[in-house]
């Protein structure tokens, strides 16, 4: 990221069409634009907002050039720095997947409580998706809220359903719209995301083309880097996982990270998968001692992947499938945030040293290099942050780290004691 207090205006720039409007009319001094062609993201270039149409198309080729030509090479076209402008037509990039008669209904499950605005805003990019074959099952947690019923009767459509769940908590909402689902897949947002127009039919691409893969993340990437805290959530490290498809699985040649497969924070995050339902009920539920409102308030996501790799299925990572997060705007949520994701790390590490013998070799045996990778500096993880980037964060990510045991051994107490 460019620094840590500028606001930043974000903007997409799809090749194979003109160039949108660049012109800021705002204070904004800087513009991140996410670059695709055909659809496909191929990275995200900086610029000063200021700058005109040939000045941007010169960074796009300059940071992204090899990129391109890649794709357009892929999809037999010429591209060169003189001409970014591609016509669409019907690129192999963009065949395959199911017709629209077999498209399969996919069941997209959001759980709410309480944020009417971000369910509204959801909803809507939901409703305007291309995917021909979709239902929208709303969980409110803990009780009947006003807001939710009434966004739902507001917006009226068919497609969307709410169902009500008493507990508290993201993962007891996941799971009672997972049970309501009638779709062959299911797909797990939140109500913070807007999602792209091809998000489903990006993912289900994916998931038609590639028969032995039990579920497909997709790139997260942010809706708006208007505060401090916006920014520097995505120095941190924010919820994207590259530009580039991959599959995971328990093979050490895949191996990203020193912890591979043990702490699963490279597969992508809960706004943003697609399960085949099957593969899903057959996991099992997600565990209520992780998520949004469980006592350690991270992780239910990886802790779910985690038994995915485990069970000898795979993931695979679209980065086509785009959903847009709306960040935490202010430091104090942003801190509290880290520090529910260092407690969600050592909580999940914890519960699967404690419950699998072969794990716990595995972790003990990997730990002075899983430490280095975690809290070094220069790491994959770490090296993006920049001389300015507040200690306060540091501190908060650590103290998690510190307390996740605790934490999981008190909510496994907690929900044995509830039942």
């Amino acid at each position: 990221m460019i620094a840590s207090s500028a606001p930043i205006r974000r903007l997409d720039i799809e090749l194979s069409r003109e160039m949108p409007d660049l012109a800021a009319d705002d204070s904004r001094p800087w513009t991140r634009a996410l670059v695709r062609l055909h659809g496909h993201p191929l990275g995200t270039v900086e610029y000063p907002a200021k700058s005109d149409g040939a000045d941007v198309e010169r960074v796009i080729w300059d940071s992204l050039g090899a990129a391109i030509s890649a794709h357009a090479c892929g999809d037999g076209l010429a591209a060169g720095p003189a001409d970014v402008r591609l016509a669409l037509g019907d690129p192999p990039c963009c065949r395959g997947g199911p017709s629209p008669g077999d498209a399969p209904l996919v069941s997209v499950v959001v759980p709410t409580h309480n944020r009417p605005d971000h369910l509204r805003r959801c909803l809507a990019s939901l409703l305007a998706l291309d995917y021909p074959a979709f239902e929208v099952v709303v969980v409110d947690n803990f009780a009947r809220t006003e807001p939710a019923t009434s966004v739902v009767a507001e917006i009226a459509d068919a497609r969307v359903r709410l169902r009500h769940e008493p507990n508290g908590g993201s993962s007891a909402a996941r799971n009672a719209g997972v049970a309501a689902a009638t779709g062959e897949l299911i797909a797990c947002t939140d109500d913070d995301v807007e999602v792209d127009t091809k998000w489903l039919t990006m993912a289900v691409r994916r998931l038609w083309l590639e028969r032995d893969v039990a579920c497909v993340t997709g790139l997260v990437e942010p809706a708006a880097l208007d505060t401090p805290a916006q920014v520097l959530f995505e120095e941190y490290g924010g919820f994207g996982k590259g530009f580039s498809r991959a599959v995971f699985d328990r093979s050490p040649a895949r191996a990203p990270t020193p912890l591979y497969p043990r702490a699963p924070g490279v597969f992508g995050p809960r706004h943003n998968v697609v399960f085949r339902a099957a593969d899903l009920r057959d996991l099992g539920a997600y565990d209520l001692s992780f998520g949004p409102g469980s006592p350690i308030g991270a992780a239910q996501d990886l802790d779910l992947f985690l038994r995915v790799i485990q069970s000898g299925r795979r993931i695979a990572y679209e980065p086509a499938a785009i959903v847009r997060h709306h960040h935490r705007a202010e430091l104090s949520a942003l801190e509290r945030q880290v520090h529910d994701y260092g407690r969600g790390m050592s909580a999940l590490l914890t519960k699967w040293a404690l419950t699998d013998r072969t794990y716990a070799f595995d972790i003990v045996r990997r730990t002075p290099r899983g430490a280095r990778w975690l809290l070094s500096s220069r790491s994959s993880k770490n090296a993006h942050r920049s001389a300015a980037y507040p200690p306060a964060l540091w501190r908060a990510e650590l103290a998690g780290l510190a307390t996740g045991w605790a934490a999981w051994l008190r909510a496994r107490r907690d929900l044995e004691v509830a039942a």
